[in-house]
């Protein structure tokens, strides 16, 4: 049996954005904050949540997020996948789970040491349209909540994140 001739490549050239790779500027302008009584400590999961209102849906919209540890994000409800680094921001489409009228994005975040933060942005038809604030709840236990405690000057401490990563994936419940 006759073996085929191997493919040949041919050089390309690819346009990328100037988000791609690491430490280029990109707009990323939540503020980051954490649970008042729980910004440093031994290691234990927590929960955030943000309502917001649409009245009308974005042709494209977008959740970024970057959080110290660990943090499985919802939206509606339905999970939107899980950001695990301090220092990329993580973004999802998440189009098609926004509806018209009241929406709630939680998170529940596992810190496993150390301090513990987050910050996340949606972003609709490349306008902001909700943004990790002090009016982000915090709880310690998924019951009682409280307002966020923002963090001042994080970047001076742990600096920049360095990148945008696009997760395209299909969430799995882990």
């Amino acid at each position: 049996m006759p073996v085929a001739a191997p493919p040949v490549f041919k050089p390309e050239t690819v346009k990328l954005s100037r988000e791609y790779g690491l430490e280029h500027d990109f707009d990323f302008n939540a503020k980051w904050c954490t649970h008042p009584e729980y910004k440093w400590g031994a290691k234990r999961t927590f929960f955030a949540k943000q309502s917001f209102t649409l009245d009308k849906l974005p042709q494209k919209a977008a959740l970024r997020v970057t959080v110290d540890d660990v943090g499985k994000l919802y939206l509606n409800k339905k999970l939107v996948g899980t950001a695990r680094q301090y220092k990329l921001i993580t973004e999802y489409d998440i189009t098609s789970l926004l509806k018209p009228g009241e929406n709630l994005l939680e998170c529940e975040i596992l810190n496993l040491a150390a301090p513990t933060e987050l910050a996340f942005e949606i972003l609709g038809d490349n306008k902001t349209i909700l943004s990790s604030s002090e009016e982000t709840l915090f709880s310690l236990d998924g019951e009682k909540w409280v307002k966020a405690f923002v963090i001042e000057n994080r970047e001076k401490t742990w600096g920049k994140p360095k990148a945008i990563v696009i997760d395209d994936s299909v969430p799995e419940e882990e």
